[in-house]
Protein backbone atom coordinates (compact mmCIF):
# COMPACT_ATOMS: atom_id res chain seq x y z
CA UNK A 1 0.00 0.00 0.00
CA UNK A 2 2.11 3.36 -1.22
CA UNK A 3 0.34 5.98 1.08
CA UNK A 4 0.81 9.29 -0.50
CA UNK A 5 2.37 12.56 0.89
CA UNK A 6 -0.86 14.95 1.45
CA UNK A 7 1.55 17.83 2.26
CA UNK A 8 3.43 17.85 -0.52
CA UNK A 9 0.63 17.68 -2.87
CA UNK A 10 -0.96 20.56 -1.14
CA UNK A 11 2.07 22.74 -1.54
CA UNK A 12 2.15 21.80 -4.97
CA UNK A 13 -1.22 23.17 -5.77
CA UNK A 14 -1.35 25.88 -3.44
CA UNK A 15 -3.82 24.96 -1.31
CA UNK A 16 -1.47 26.27 2.12
CA UNK A 17 -1.62 30.20 0.02
CA UNK A 18 -5.55 29.98 0.02
CA UNK A 19 -6.22 29.99 -3.46
CA UNK A 20 -9.35 28.63 -2.48
CA UNK A 21 -11.16 31.38 -0.60
CA UNK A 22 -14.32 29.61 -0.53
CA UNK A 23 -17.38 28.58 -2.05
CA UNK A 24 -19.00 31.11 -4.47
CA UNK A 25 -22.43 29.99 -5.64
CA UNK A 26 -24.17 26.46 -6.27
CA UNK A 27 -25.89 26.05 -9.77
CA UNK A 28 -29.05 24.96 -9.50
CA UNK A 29 -31.11 23.14 -12.73
CA UNK A 30 -34.76 24.46 -11.94
CA UNK A 31 -37.91 24.26 -14.11
CA UNK A 32 -39.03 28.32 -13.62
CA UNK A 33 -36.28 31.45 -12.52
CA UNK A 34 -39.22 32.94 -11.56
CA UNK A 35 -40.77 30.38 -9.34
CA UNK A 36 -37.45 29.54 -7.80
CA UNK A 37 -36.63 33.25 -7.16
CA UNK A 38 -39.85 33.48 -5.03
CA UNK A 39 -39.18 30.94 -3.43
CA UNK A 40 -36.14 31.47 -2.09
CA UNK A 41 -37.07 35.21 -1.48
CA UNK A 42 -40.12 34.18 0.14
CA UNK A 43 -39.83 31.56 2.49
CA UNK A 44 -36.04 31.73 3.30
CA UNK A 45 -35.53 35.83 3.12
CA UNK A 46 -33.19 35.24 0.49
CA UNK A 47 -31.62 38.73 -0.79
CA UNK A 48 -31.44 39.34 -4.69
CA UNK A 49 -28.08 39.31 -6.17
CA UNK A 50 -26.34 40.24 -8.97
CA UNK A 51 -29.45 42.34 -9.48
CA UNK A 52 -28.90 43.73 -13.24
CA UNK A 53 -31.50 46.68 -14.38
CA UNK A 54 -32.99 45.04 -17.32
CA UNK A 55 -31.90 41.92 -16.60
CA UNK A 56 -33.84 38.75 -15.62
CA UNK A 57 -32.76 37.78 -11.97
CA UNK A 58 -31.46 34.09 -11.37
CA UNK A 59 -29.07 34.54 -9.02
CA UNK A 60 -30.06 34.58 -5.02
CA UNK A 61 -27.80 35.23 -1.62
CA UNK A 62 -28.80 33.14 1.22
CA UNK A 63 -26.74 33.21 4.61
CA UNK A 64 -23.67 33.95 2.07
CA UNK A 65 -24.28 31.32 -0.38
CA UNK A 66 -25.11 32.34 -4.08
CA UNK A 67 -27.62 30.09 -6.03
CA UNK A 68 -27.56 30.44 -8.98
CA UNK A 69 -30.93 29.20 -11.42
CA UNK A 70 -31.16 27.94 -14.75
CA UNK A 71 -33.92 26.54 -16.63
CA UNK A 72 -33.00 22.82 -17.49
CA UNK A 73 -36.39 20.75 -17.60
CA UNK A 74 -36.20 16.68 -16.39
CA UNK A 75 -32.55 16.63 -14.76
CA UNK A 76 -33.84 15.91 -10.83
CA UNK A 77 -34.29 12.07 -9.75
CA UNK A 78 -37.15 11.88 -7.53
CA UNK A 79 -36.44 8.74 -5.49
CA UNK A 80 -33.06 9.37 -4.31
CA UNK A 81 -31.58 11.52 -1.43
CA UNK A 82 -28.48 12.77 -3.91
CA UNK A 83 -27.48 14.89 -4.86
CA UNK A 84 -28.83 17.65 -2.28
CA UNK A 85 -27.54 20.90 -0.75
CA UNK A 86 -27.32 21.41 3.09
CA UNK A 87 -27.75 24.53 5.09
CA UNK A 88 -26.57 24.69 8.67
CA UNK A 89 -29.03 26.20 11.24
CA UNK A 90 -29.55 26.77 14.46
CA UNK A 91 -31.83 24.62 16.87
CA UNK A 92 -34.47 27.49 16.60
CA UNK A 93 -33.88 27.86 12.89
CA UNK A 94 -34.77 24.31 12.06
CA UNK A 95 -38.09 24.74 14.01
CA UNK A 96 -38.81 28.15 12.11
CA UNK A 97 -37.79 26.95 8.71
CA UNK A 98 -39.73 23.52 8.92
CA UNK A 99 -42.66 25.69 10.23
CA UNK A 100 -42.17 28.20 7.46
CA UNK A 101 -41.69 25.39 4.91
CA UNK A 102 -45.03 23.60 6.25
CA UNK A 103 -47.19 26.52 6.46
CA UNK A 104 -46.24 27.06 2.66
CA UNK A 105 -47.48 23.89 1.28
CA UNK A 106 -44.09 22.62 1.00
CA UNK A 107 -43.55 18.47 1.78
CA UNK A 108 -41.35 17.88 5.36
CA UNK A 109 -40.94 15.39 7.61
CA UNK A 110 -39.84 14.88 10.93
CA UNK A 111 -36.79 16.12 12.30
CA UNK A 112 -33.86 12.64 12.18
CA UNK A 113 -30.48 11.93 13.36
CA UNK A 114 -28.01 9.56 12.69
CA UNK A 115 -25.80 10.00 16.29
CA UNK A 116 -28.53 11.85 18.52
CA UNK A 117 -26.65 14.75 18.51
CA UNK A 118 -27.14 16.54 15.24
CA UNK A 119 -30.25 17.00 13.67
CA UNK A 120 -31.86 16.87 10.02
CA UNK A 121 -34.18 17.24 7.85
CA UNK A 122 -34.61 17.25 3.92
CA UNK A 123 -36.81 19.28 1.73
CA UNK A 124 -37.62 19.94 -2.21
CA UNK A 125 -37.43 23.22 -3.62
CA UNK A 126 -40.22 23.13 -6.41
CA UNK A 127 -38.37 22.19 -9.40
CA UNK A 128 -37.69 18.84 -6.94
CA UNK A 129 -34.46 19.87 -6.10
CA UNK A 130 -33.39 17.93 -2.88
CA UNK A 131 -32.27 20.23 0.33
CA UNK A 132 -31.22 19.50 3.55
CA UNK A 133 -31.45 21.48 6.94
CA UNK A 134 -28.45 20.80 8.96
CA UNK A 135 -28.31 21.32 13.08
CA UNK A 136 -24.89 20.13 14.56
CA UNK A 137 -26.16 20.24 17.57
CA UNK A 138 -29.80 20.30 18.60
CA UNK A 139 -31.63 21.13 21.54
CA UNK A 140 -34.19 18.51 21.51
CA UNK A 141 -32.75 15.50 21.07
CA UNK A 142 -35.54 13.58 22.59
CA UNK A 143 -37.58 14.29 19.51
CA UNK A 144 -35.41 13.47 16.82
CA UNK A 145 -36.20 10.18 15.31
CA UNK A 146 -33.09 7.46 15.16
CA UNK A 147 -32.18 6.26 11.23
CA UNK A 148 -33.06 3.45 10.31
CA UNK A 149 -29.02 2.06 8.97
CA UNK A 150 -28.55 2.95 12.70
CA UNK A 151 -30.42 0.75 14.35
CA UNK A 152 -33.67 3.00 14.39
CA UNK A 153 -37.02 3.14 12.91
CA UNK A 154 -37.15 5.98 10.27
CA UNK A 155 -36.26 6.23 6.98
CA UNK A 156 -37.05 9.90 5.27
CA UNK A 157 -39.44 9.54 2.78
CA UNK A 158 -37.32 10.62 0.05
CA UNK A 159 -40.05 9.22 -2.80
CA UNK A 160 -42.98 11.15 -1.35
CA UNK A 161 -41.70 14.52 -0.79
CA UNK A 162 -42.52 15.91 -4.64
CA UNK A 163 -45.84 18.56 -4.48
CA UNK A 164 -47.18 21.11 -6.75
CA UNK A 165 -46.04 24.93 -5.74
CA UNK A 166 -48.81 27.38 -6.15
CA UNK A 167 -47.79 29.88 -9.16
CA UNK A 168 -47.25 33.45 -7.65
Amino acid sequence: MTVRNVSREKKKIGVQHNYILGLNHISVHVRDVDEATAFWMDLFEAEPYRDRPGRKLFHVKISGVVLAFFEQPGVVGTKVAYPHYGFTTSPEGMRVLKKRLDDAGVKTHPFWTRDRITALMYFRDPSGNMFELYCPKYDRTDELRLASDRNGDYQPPIEDMMYDWPKR
